[in-house]
């Protein structure tokens, strides 16, 4: 299934159609709108849980024919869209604190070729292949009287196994109701918990303040009501949007996890020896950089600013949380070009590993480099060729993409003051991928300079 969030007139944006199913990247002048429509998107995912509480007699309309299939999915859409339109300027308040005008807010559900069976019953009613399922679930919540067993059949013919199980006495209607809702959340990317992590562009800064923000400010003080022109308007004293503030939060309540750091061994690995070259290890209250082949241990704080840039996506991979979307804003910052290609190849694993990335990027290294990964790993290569590439280019397996759903967006400010989104077309023929137009425009104007001061 395809997830697209479509906005209208929002800010500066004139309109645009993200994709947001997969792995999606924004590139574009300052100042044109990837940060704020970011946010929004984040805010919007958010969202959809006080969305579906709001859609209880819906889910259990649906799930009386015990399959949601396209239909059901069609009609979640129309709801879920109706709820948008109907409070778009409350959840941008929400999300970034101030009014910024938005005319229209919604979402397409396309190529919905998905499928949920959903089974009911005492554990021991189940047959001996549903209970092999039930051991296999990916997501199991609690064992009780009742058990409910979703099968989501994916239109690649993979299928998930998700498990509910309660512990009141809510009526087997109501029941069926919430696991019709929680199968369809997991679908769409958002079931229940925190499940987005948002990446600021100013990480550094805010890695090394935030324990002071806190200590500073209780959580209340962050967010206050005032009023502007005889209207109530939900604000924050210290400029922070929501996202930002989240950032701030999973800093302080961060906690490492041992069987977390344990499953995500080898991305933590190549992020030591590909990146930062050493290991962050949290001592006590404080994280300690340790370069590699060395026996000095310095405080974070001392630490390079790609260390620094780099400590958070470490805490994301060895804390107990799981997040299935990555929001990354200004990749590229403090990297070294050569660290930045390093980078892409952490970005493709990390997709292939589950998390869908929303990210934006600045550098033509970057880019261009994640074009070339995106480039070899569509490529009808046999296996042969494939390896042999590979092992011209100094690369593995695990940085070829799995999955072709890569959507690229360039933001352009318009001599108007509006900013116009596009989506870049992958180009097969010629097979040259993603065209940068900006990234190429920037660089044959130096290349023009550096001619004339030669001569």
């Amino acid at each position: 299934m395809k997830i697209i969030l479509g906005v209208k007139k929002f800010g500066k944006i004139k309109s645009a159609n993200i994709d947001i199913s997969n792995f999606t990247m924004f590139v574009g002048n300052n100042n044109s709108g990837k940060t704020y429509m970011m946010q929004l998107i984040y805010g919007v995912l958010k969202e959809i849980p006080r969305i579906n509480d709001t859609l209880k007699s819906f889910f259990i309309d649906i799930a009386k024919q015990d399959v949601i299939e396209q239909n059901s999915f069609v009609r979640y859409e129309e709801k879920v869209n109706q709820y948008l339109m109907q409070n778009k300027e409350n959840i941008v308040l929400r999300t970034f604190h101030r009014n910024i005008p938005i005319e229209a807010l919604y979402v397409k559900l396309e190529e919905i070729q998905e499928k949920i069976f959903l089974s009911y019953g005492d554990k021991k009613s189940f047959s001996v292949k549903e209970q092999n399922r039930l051991k296999e679930a990916k997501i199991y919540m609690a064992k009780d009287r009742l058990e409910i067993l979703a099968s989501l059949h994916l239109n690649d013919e993979q299928t998930h196994n998700i498990t509910f199980g309660f512990y009141d006495d809510r009526s087997l209607e109501e029941k069926k109701g919430i696991a019709a809702q929680h199968a369809v959340e997991y679908i769409v990317g958002t079931f229940h918990g925190r499940n987005e992590l948002y990446f600021p562009a100013s990480r550094t800064g805010m890695l090394l303040l935030y324990k002071y923000f806190f200590s500073e400010k209780n959580d209340d003080a962050q967010k206050n009501y005032f009023v502007s022109d005889d209207k109530k308007e939900y604000g924050n004293a210290f400029g922070l949007s929501e996202p930002v503030y989240d950032f701030l939060r999973f800093l302080m309540r961060y906690t490492p996890n041992e069987m977390a750091s344990k499953n995500n061994g080898e991305l933590i690995r190549f992020i030591e020896e590909h990146l930062i070259e050493g290991t962050v290890v949290q001592t006590g209250d404080e994280d300690i950089y340790t370069p590699q082949n060395s026996e000095v241990h310095v405080p974070l704080y001392l630490a390079s600013s790609m260390v620094n840039e780099l400590a958070p996506v470490l805490r994301m991979l060895t804390e107990n949380q799981r997040y299935r979307t990555v929001f990354y804003d200004e990749i590229e910052t403090c990297l070294h070009p050569s660290k930045q290609i390093e980078m892409a190849r952490l970005l493709v694993r990390l997709n292939n590993q589950g998390k869908h990335l929303i990210i934006s990027t600045h550098s033509d290294t970057m880019a261009t480099k994640i074009n070339n990964l995106l480039l070899l790993s569509f490529a009808e290569l046999s296996e042969e060729e494939r390896i042999k590439k590979l092992k011209q280019l100094n690369l593995e397996e695990k940085d070829l993409l799995k999955t072709k759903n890569v959507h690229v967006y360039q933001f352009e400010n318009k001599s108007d003051g509006s900013s116009e989104v596009k989506e870049l077309e992958f180009r097969k023929v010629p097979y040259t991928g993603f065209d940068f137009s900006q990234f190429v425009d920037s660089v044959q104007n130096l290349y023009e300079e550096t001619l004339a001061v030669m001569e």
